[in-house]
């Protein structure tokens, strides 16, 4: 869509699928390493009416082959910050653990934003621009036969910092999985409108 000044790229009601293939070339340039590694995901933001905005972010990936691997090209479920809000569609929020892996995982992550259409019904609340948001996140780490879940809800609110808009957000996080003891958390995160896209990163 054009406007005056800017260009707003609107997205497609589709969601969007996506495959990497790595290659790890042995004596390349004096290299040894030996590997192959294939990832697919696919995800989609969409609008559920008045009740405001959701996204998914699904994907799985597994060494096809590592005859030469080094500590470097391994991939990583990353272990979660303690106390910051990483982004939900990429990451968990309380995951204890970094597991390099060879054989394949499979990561499920969805989040909504209520925009308001929850907190404005609310006497009072409308006035304090807080909206709510909701989700959740799934891992599987079959080498270590890892499953982890966990359950998110928070507030949020955007603020004007220096001509941008800055959000601000409290969340506390419930998680279990078979490693793990069911237990609680809570983060705080802090995101900047990026000017191209006129969006958040989550």
């Amino acid at each position: 869509m054009r406007e005056p000044h800017r260009k707003v790229v609107l997205g497609s009601k589709w969601p969007t699928v996506y495959a990497t293939y790595e290659r790890g070339i042995p004596k390349i340039f004096g290299s040894d390493v030996d590997h192959e590694y294939g990832l697919m995901g696919i995800y989609q933001n969409f609008q559920l009416g008045t009740l405001g905005t959701s996204s998914y972010h699904i994907k799985s990936g597994k060494f096809l082959s590592s005859k030469n691997l080094k500590d470097a090209d391994f991939k990583y479920q990353r272990r979660s910050d303690p106390i910051w809000f990483s982004n939900p569609l990429y990451s968990f929020q309380d995951q204890d653990s970094s597991l390099p892996s060879r054989d394949y995982y499979i990561e499920a992550h969805f989040i909504h934003h209520d925009n308001g259409s929850i907190m404005n019904k609310i006497p009072f609340m409308k006035k304090t621009g807080i909206g709510l948001v909701f989700g959740c996140g799934a891992l599987y780490v079959a080498e270590y036969n890892w499953r982890h879940y966990e359950v998110l809800a928070g507030i949020e609110r955007n603020f004007k910092f220096s001509k941008r808009r800055l959000r601000i957000g409290l969340y506390g996080v419930f998680s279990d999985g078979n490693n793990i003891s069911p237990r609680w958390t809570g983060k705080i995160s802090f995101a900047v409108l990026d000017d191209r896209n006129m969006k958040f990163n989550f």
